[in-house]
């Protein structure tokens, strides 16, 4: 029994970890500048594909892993563009340039399911490298995971950070102060996606293949991750909101990996992470209930 759940905390952790690249991702652009994003489900594939499609086509996985972190920043150029500057809706922006990430997914695999079974990864090195450890993925997608919060806080932090923060609590005081607001909507989605992408990469050395439909759901998986760690660190500063969201994240895949221990189809996945946030939705909602009309405003902006 000990063994068993020692195990179900490992693989948590390093699902948490890795998924938690995502719940970064979405904090960025869901709860600092407040653009619902929907590209996400496309360029997690799309990093997976550039990953997958680099080591197993040009055996170049090392220069494949900033491949998807930079595909995926494309792509959330692209939605950024397409809302700022076309001024297409929001939510359509980020369907369009999912729906058009599919068919470009399939092209860079050329095919709908590659596998990396044999094909030497970063990832597998790195155990080597570590000593073949079964703890050695938790600490590089650790060590991923505290980089990339660190550096987001840092950036958060500086001057421009405040005026990525003001994007998304008042766009028209940006512009009173001569920013241009879309131009830190751009980039953040650009940052937010490339984060995505470089996550679809190590999930694909992680699961050892690319999938065409790896993507589907993500989103809805994400702001589960997102919305329970708010719902355990609802205040607080930058530190604060990173940090809940890599703690929902793991909350997140221990209680998924409870469920598929306890007999719950992998089909069914889908359907637990939507009662997730719609139990850490209306968790945050019962909390509010006592707040003041000012913390209700404030709830309702996060």
């Amino acid at each position: 029994m000990a063994a068993n759940f020692i195990d179900l905390a490992r693989t948590s952790v390093e699902q948490g970890l890795l998924f938690g690249l995502v719940a970064l991702a979405l904090t960025l652009t869901f709860r600092v500048v407040r653009f619902p994003d929907l590209t996400v489900d496309g360029s997690f594939v799309t990093g997976a594909s550039v990953f997958s499609a680099g080591a197993f086509y040009y055996h170049a996985p090392w220069l494949a892993i900033p491949c998807a972190f930079i595909a995926g920043m494309l792509a959330g150029l692209t939605t950024g563009v397409l809302s700022s500057t076309l001024r297409i809706n929001r939510l359509l922006s980020g369907i369009l340039v999912m729906t058009m990430l599919y068919s470009i997914n399939l092209r860079i695999m050329r095919q709908g399911n590659l596998s990396l079974a044999g094909v030497p990864t970063p990832l597998d090195q790195m155990d080597e490298w570590l000593g073949s450890t079964s703890y050695a993925s938790i600490a590089i997608l650790g060590f991923l995971a505290l980089a990339s919060a660190l550096l987001i806080g840092r950036l958060l932090g500086t001057e421009a950070g405040l005026f990525f923060r003001a994007t998304g609590q008042n766009p028209h005081l940006v512009e009173t102060l001569g920013r241009r607001p879309e131009f830190f909507v751009i980039v953040s989605l650009a940052i937010s996606n490339g984060l995505i992408g470089l996550a679809g990469a190590f999930a694909a050395q992680e699961f050892g293949f690319a999938d065409v439909n790896m993507g589907i759901g993500l989103i809805v998986s994400g702001l589960a991750m997102l919305f329970i760690g708010m719902s355990l660190i609802p205040r607080g500063g930058i530190a604060y909101m990173l940090a809940g969201a890599l703690v929902g994240a793991v909350v997140f895949q221990f209680l998924k990996n409870i469920a598929l221990r306890m007999g719950l189809a992998a089909t069914d996945v889908k359907v637990v992470s939507a009662i997730l946030v719609i139990a850490a939705l209306a968790i945050r909602r019962i909390r509010s209930a006592d707040a003041s009309p000012h913390e209700v405003m404030d709830l309702e902006k996060r």
